[in-house]
């Protein structure tokens, strides 16, 4: 079954080619996010242990930055260190309590170490912050599929393909729901 791991910071992209001397006129956090983004266009370039090095120059020179432990942790989700995913997304919503993503990217992990419960009551956390949060419906409702709630399941399943999430609306047809 296909999960969704989406990326909290849309419409940007790194600039990689930056190898200069920052100069004394930026700041720690101009320099954190320059990190962050770099880490960004490794991930999506697939340079999981580059994306890493950058998130973790982002969070060195902010501790409190948890957008780049969010990203670091669904690097490490993909390359399956989902312990230290936890702690990364754990550590993000310690630091922003309504951080919608991390409590999905959670969810995810949770759902990949077979702790379905633990990731329906992520998904909810995420859903409380923002009903119109597809992925979460889609995902929640596989948890639930495996917890053999198949009611809740064909009600997020359906939310998420009224949402045009295409992998729902897929699974609708094989199940001959929809048209």
């Amino acid at each position: 079954m296909l999960l969704f791991l989406s990326a909290s910071v849309t419409g940007q992209k790194a600039v990689l080619g930056f190898t200069g001397n920052v100069g004394s006129n930026l700041t720690s956090d101009t320099v954190s996010y320059f990190h962050f983004l770099k880490g960004i266009q490794y991930d999506a370039d697939a340079e999981y242990d580059s994306a890493i090095k950058e998130f973790d120059q982002a969070i060195k020179l902010d501790m409190n930055f948890a957008e780049a432990y969010d990203r670091r942790g669904v690097v490490y989700t993909k390359l399956i260190k989902y312990r230290k995913a936890l702690r990364d997304f754990n550590k993000a919503i310690e630091l922003r309590t309504n951080y919608r993503d991390a409590y999905s990217h959670r969810g995810i992990v949770n759902y990949c170490l077979r702790e379905f419960e633990n990731a329906i009551a992520d998904y909810n956390r995420a859903l409380d912050i923002d009903p119109k949060y597809a992925e979460a419906y889609y995902n929640r409702g596989i948890a639930k599929l495996l917890l053999d709630d198949e009611t809740g399941a064909i009600t997020d399943i359906k939310i998420a393909s009224e949402m045009n999430i295409k992998e729902a609306t897929e699974y609708f047809k094989t199940v001959k729901l929809v048209n």
